[in-house]
């Protein structure tokens, strides 16, 4: 991470009232990682059931 990111993520984590801003960091990640993979699940799914059916017919 550069020194400006670095910066930025300070000022967000002093405005959120948030005293470790590595620790908001590694939250935020983990939080979106969470949602992409859940995203990423469900269209899979999506795909293999439509495969599925499509195969069965």
């Amino acid at each position: 991470m550069t020194l400006e990111q670095q910066q930025i993520l300070i000022e967000i984590s002093d405005k959120l009232g948030v005293a470790d801003y590595e620790l908001l960091y590694i939250g935020a990640m983990t939080a979106i990682d969470l949602i992409v993979a859940v995203a990423l699940y469900a269209l899979i799914m999506k795909i293999w059931r439509i495969r599925r059916r499509n195969s069965a017919s």
